[in-house]
């Protein structure tokens, strides 16, 4: 099944947005913010 541009950008975000173990309960989005 291919999965549209539309589908990949949704969860591509989510992915980012997703607090992570790794991370200390951070989203990579803020880990990477945070430096």
């Amino acid at each position: 099944k291919n999965a549209t541009q539309q589908q990949v950008a949704f969860i591509e975000n989510w992915i980012n947005n997703y607090p992570k173990k790794l991370f200390n309960y951070k989203s990579p989005k803020e880990f990477l913010q945070a430096g």
